[in-house]
This record gives structure tokens, C-alpha cells and sequence, in this order.
């Protein structure tokens, strides 16, 4: 988390950066907040990153959404496009 956020602050002069570790607080924080962008990772407390991305869907069903993970399965990217 904190080497994407550097990498990001330091690449992209024109981005706010906001970091949540927990997903059900990034869900409330969306609720309350406009971004526009999520970059989220598979494994996380609570809930995998795919629960996240259809949770983030079924708010805001337009707002870009990337998904990385170091598990590199093709189970996962199979998931995601669905």
C-alpha cells in the first residue's frame, strides 16, 4: 500500500491519493466521497477483492476499478471480468 501511494503521488502530479486498508470503510468513505478511481488489491481483511469490486458495482457502477494481485491467477482475472 504504501509503495503504490508514493509511486502514484510521485508519478502523477495531477492525483490525490486516499488510502484505506479496511473495505467496508472504503465503502463508506465512497458513500460520502466522490473519486475516481479504485485501485484495490485481491487480499484483503473482510472480504477478497473481487467481494469489493461487485460491492463498489452495486454503488457506483461506473467508476473505474483496477485490481491487482500478486496470486497471478487466471481464476482471479476470470472473476473480475464477470
Amino acid at each position: 500500500l504504501d509503495l503504490a501511494e508514493a509511486y502514484f503521488e510521485r508519478e502523477l502530479d495531477s492525483v490525490a491519493v486516499t488510502t484505506v486498508t479496511d473495505p467496508e470503510t472504503a465503502l463508506e468513505r465512497l458513500d460520502e466521497t466522490r473519486f475516481d478511481c479504485i485501485v484495490s488489491d485481491y487480499k484483503m481483511p473482510g472480504m477478497n477483492g473481487i467481494e469489493f469490486l461487485n460491492a463498489v458495482r452495486d454503488r457506483h457502477p461506473a467508476l473505474p476499478f483496477i485490481l491487482y494481485t500478486g496470486r497471478g491467477s487466471e481464476e482471479v482475472a476470470k472473476q473480475a471480468i464477470l
